[in-house]
């Protein structure tokens, strides 16, 4: 989770592009790790890469049918 972590405070501090790169380096890590899925379908999107958005949020569901977070609206 420490990529995550860092990812988010990237994000936080407007560095979008260097909090994708940790948000992937953490699903190259833990390939299952559905939360860290979505951080990268959010940060994808944050850096105008809607499909790349669209197929890592589908990669989470996929792990985490059940998640509230990945509910469709």
């Amino acid at each position: 989770e420490p990529l995550l972590v860092r990812a988010t405070i990237l994000q936080l501090d407007g560095r979008s592009r260097a909090a994708l790169a940790a948000a992937q380096e953490a699903t190259e890590r833990a390939p299952q790790n559905w939360a860290a899925w979505l951080f990268v379908a959010r940060a994808r999107q944050s850096v105008g890469d809607r499909a790349g958005g669209r197929a890592a949020l589908r990669q989470a569901a996929r792990l985490n049918p059940r998640a509230p977070q990945l509910a469709k609206r």
